[in-house]
């Protein structure tokens, strides 16, 4: 009987223990707690039920978990080192599941559609020329600095032949929609993103950006 006692006053014990650790889980999930989150907690926190005032913060802390991978949204994209040696890259599906692909505003891809027709109406096949490259925004893809159609080639590369410091971003953007298509950080010279399977109809922007020193580099895009 009195072993009976003791465990029925332990169970007691660890039901009243366990109310305080309970509370404290259901109470995490209140608004008033987001703010002790960390950043990468805050960027995998359910954006749909976060209240509408952090929803921009949490998009601008995916951003910049997203932007510090590489990655392809349908696997087009090729990274090819300066070596020659060829890397396919992961599928953004993969490395970020249940998160929305980088969009472009529509402001932002309106003006830069308008500066990419002026560029196809002048016939160039191919951009070599200096970009300024900038610290990428942690808020929205960086504005593209040349734009191409499919035409009669089958894929496009990017490249650099000299850059201010150590290494440069690159990417590419569906400019019919605006969203980003491929994305690789910290390339070198020489080395080369590839975009494959170029479609019809489809008006593409290169990008480029740096986390490295700012300032002009000499980029090239090809297509074949």
């Amino acid at each position: 009987m009195k072993k009976r006692s003791i465990l029925f006053l332990s169970l007691i014990a660890l039901v009243v223990m366990s109310v305080p650790m309970f509370a404290f889980a259901n109470n995490f999930s209140t608004p008033g707690d987001y703010s002790v989150m960390s950043d990468e907690v805050l960027a995998y926190t359910d954006l749909a039920n976060a209240p509408a005032e952090l929803q921009e913060k949490i998009l601008e802390e995916r951003y910049k978990i997203i932007y510090s991978s590489s990655w392809s949204v349908d696997g087009s994209g090729v990274y090819i080192d300066p070596d020659g040696r060829e890397e396919k890259l992961p599928l953004f599906s993969d490395l970020f599941p249940d998160w929305d692909v980088p969009q472009m505003d529509e402001k932002t891809r309106l003006e830069s559609l308008e500066m990419i027709e002026e560029q196809m109406m002048s016939r160039t096949p191919e951009f070599v020329g200096w970009v300024y490259l900038r610290d990428p925004s942690a808020a929205q893809s960086t504005k593209p600095f040349y734009g191409f159609d499919k035409g009669l080639a089958s894929y496009a590369k990017l490249e650099a032949s000299s850059l201010p410091g150590s290494s440069f971003n690159g990417g590419f953007t569906n400019m019919n929609t605006g969203q980003d298509l491929i994305y690789k950080n910290n390339m070198a010279v020489g080395a080369v993103l590839k975009l494959d399977s170029l479609q019809n109809n489809v008006i593409y922007g290169a990008r480029a950006s740096t986390y490295s020193t700012i300032g002009d580099g000499l980029l090239k895009v090809h297509r074949f």
